[in-house]
């Protein structure tokens, strides 16, 4: 058990942020993974044969072992991530550090040491310098091939968690916000408890606050070790449907209310979608389904946002309301792995 003691001061210094650089080694994890995220398996057989004969030694040697150096995923200064910054702010660790975290991390899972993860850190102690600048090249690789496609879409997601967990921050305060983030974590009386099997520790953020990074590939991860700030990564709402085959049912009421096509569209845009995307899942023509976003849109239950030549649809504060007072809200939403 790991217990978080977060005084009044804390609670004031609590800020969101996502990261690409998070994103993209979270989502590494699952690509060499895939038995354990069955949720994102339509991605990862995209990556896999996107990656096909890529060597991407310099970043598996980091991850290989399950746990990885804080080094590789250093909080975001800012919360307007961009790939390119996070990887040089990675380049500027001190070598010293690189070396600290990973003795970390092979104190900490002494069990999990094995010859070729011996192996895999050894460069990043022996050439710190050199390891990194590798590692950096192989993650603008990895980041091109994978995600950097995607990321509209995936940041539009992240940024909705993030206004609907800041609303839950500032008008129903920090339990229902950490109650709520994952079935591991729990807040009562200013301290919040996280279950990690094999990890005992007791925080004491001493005003220094505390970060929260949404994800679409992590479930929950806790950086805490010095000089790193307190961070915590949690699973995002939406990621359910992210890469979903076809739309969800809704809610008989709710159908009543909406009709059938504009419930079922509603429910999907819990994750953000361009109208071609609907399009093709829900198998109709475009125009068809601007009808029935226009519709929606008029009334104040879905939003728009550009990214460069694309508009993606998400669901508003007002669809939000909807969907939660039918008991819609949190069934496609929860990633729980």
């Amino acid at each position: 058990m790991v217990n978080i003691h977060l005084s009044a001061e804390d609670l004031a210094r609590v800020r969101f942020a996502f990261s690409t650089l998070w994103e993209a080694v979270a989502s590494y994890r699952a690509l060499r993974r895939p038995e354990k995220y069955p949720l994102h398996l339509p991605w990862i057989r995209e990556a896999r044969e996107a990656l096909a004969g890529a060597d991407l030694g310099p970043l598996e040697a980091l991850v290989m072992m399950g746990g990885y150096p804080d080094f590789l995923t250093p909080p975001p200064t800012t919360p307007l991530p961009d790939f390119a910054a996070e990887v040089e702010h990675l380049l500027q660790t001190p070598h010293e550090l690189v070396a600290q975290d990973i003795r970390n991390v092979l104190e900490s899972w002494p069990q999990a040491v094995t010859p070729a993860v011996r192996e895999g850190f050894e460069p990043y102690l022996r050439d710190p310098r050199g390891s990194l600048e590798r590692l950096a090249d192989t993650l603008h690789f990895y980041w091109e091939r994978t995600l950097a496609h995607h990321w509209p879409r995936l940041r539009i997601l992240l940024e909705a968690d993030v206004m609907y967990r800041a609303r839950i921050f500032a008008l129903e305060g920090p339990e229902k916000l950490f109650n709520e983030l994952h079935p591991a974590l729990r807040y009562q009386n200013r301290t919040l408890q996280i279950v990690k099997h094999g990890w005992d520790a007791e925080i004491d953020l001493s005003g220094r606050g505390l970060l929260l990074i949404p994800s679409v590939f992590a479930d929950h991860t806790l950086m805490f070790e010095p000089p790193w700030q307190e961070t915590l990564q949690y699973g995002a709402r939406g990621t359910a449907g992210l890469w979903c085959p076809e739309p969800p049912p809704a809610a008989e009421a709710l159908e009543k209310l909406l009709g059938h096509n504009r419930a079922r569209l509603l429910k999907y845009l819990v994750t953000p979608s361009t109208t071609r995307e609907l399009a093709y899942l829900f198998d109709v023509s475009p125009s068809a389904i601007s009808q029935h976003l226009g519709w929606l849109r008029e009334t104040g239950l879905v939003a728009t946002q550009r990214h460069g030549k694309n508009v993606f649809y998400k669901l508003s504060p007002i669809g939000e309301s909807l969907l939660e007072a039918y008991g819609e809200l949190e069934t496609p939403l929860a990633l729980v792995i």
